[in-house]
């Protein structure tokens, strides 16, 4: 029964893995899970409005309009200057001018 469970969460967590790749979703998934550099990274693509595949080398758009995209950086890196990553603070503040 463990090493039934212990497949299906190695598989589930492979699958995750593939899914994420470099993807935003990724990072501001590992934002919000507490790795606080996270933030600023999802934080700049979405000012960005696009990140790169890393299976691919494409660019991939952020599906989102430029308002929608800034409220959201905005928010990624305020959460992370909250937590004390100091390039989430430079980037805020100069998103704020």
């Amino acid at each position: 029964m463990k090493k039934t469970i212990l497949t299906i969460i190695a598989l589930g967590s492979i699958a995750n893995a593939s899914y994420f790749n470099n993807s935003v979703d990724r990072w501001e998934f590992d934002c919000k899970s507490g790795i606080i550099y996270a933030c600023g990274i999802a934080g700049n693509m979405y000012i960005k409005g696009k990140w790169e595949d890393a299976n691919t080398g494409k660019m991939i758009k952020i599906k989102k309009t430029k308002k929608e995209r800034i409220k959201k950086a905005k928010e990624l890196l305020a959460r992370g200057c909250m937590k004390g990553h100091k390039k989430s603070c430079t980037d805020l503040k100069a998103l704020t001018k």
